[in-house]
């Protein structure tokens, strides 16, 4: 699936800790930046994210619940335990970032791309999808009670991922490892989902069927 990228042109490359120092100045949102190599720890709840690529950025332990995210891209980033909770993200693309363990609960997404990322142990619970794309490592993630529209898996880990109550009716996981998928005991949410034999198999089993 192509979704559609992020709407960035010249940037203007800073620091962001002059970035934000301004943003408490002006009042006015994070717009038209290069954020390049830094190492950063902080609260930035509640701040607009307009156009601004993040570039090689550690921002581990940082907490963006309740900001906005549009035209932004992070590549080579470590987000790991990072709090996005009640974000809103629209046009924006991860690549080669690692998240592990990073919340995403109750977030609205409008043309997501994830690749080639680890968002392993990371809970996108009771979030909003229309149209995404994802591959990589989510082993251990969360995505129940997610609403998936226009969406793909591709070459996905979801070892022991969480789709407790979200419909996967549709979607096509027959590149992705599901081993240990978590859903409910009738397996509703797998009903229209494309498997291939062996991963049929597999779920068969938790249904006490054996397979010969």
């Amino acid at each position: 699936m192509n979704v559609t990228q992020p709407a960035i042109n010249e940037l203007v490359t800073m620091d962001i800790s002059d970035a934000v120092a301004r943003y408490y100045e002006e009042e006015k949102d994070i717009k038209g930046l290069r954020i390049t190599g830094t190492a950063l720890n902080g609260n930035f709840s509640r701040m607009g994210f307009s156009k601004v690529v993040f570039d090689h950025c550690r921002l581990s332990g940082c907490d963006f619940s309740n900001s906005d995210f549009i035209d932004v891209v992070f590549d080579s980033c470590d987000l790991s335990g990072c709090r996005f909770r009640e974000g809103y993200f629209q046009r924006v693309r991860f690549e080669q970032v690692k998240a592990v363990g990073a919340g995403f609960g109750e977030s609205v997404f409008k043309n997501l791309g994830i690749k080639e990322s680890n968002f392993s142990y990371c809970s996108f619970a009771k979030s909003k999808f229309e149209r995404a794309s994802i591959t990589g490592e989510l082993h251990d993630a969360s995505f129940a009670e997610c609403q998936l529209k226009s969406f793909e898996f591709e070459n996905a880990d979801l070892t022991r991922a969480d789709f407790f109550k979200t419909p996967l009716k549709g979607q096509d996981l027959r590149s992705c490892r599901i081993d240990g998928i978590i859903v409910s005991d009738s397996l509703s949410e797998l009903r229209g989902a494309v498997v291939d034999l062996y991963q049929a198999a597999a779920l068969a089993a938790k249904l006490g069927i054996e397979i010969k």
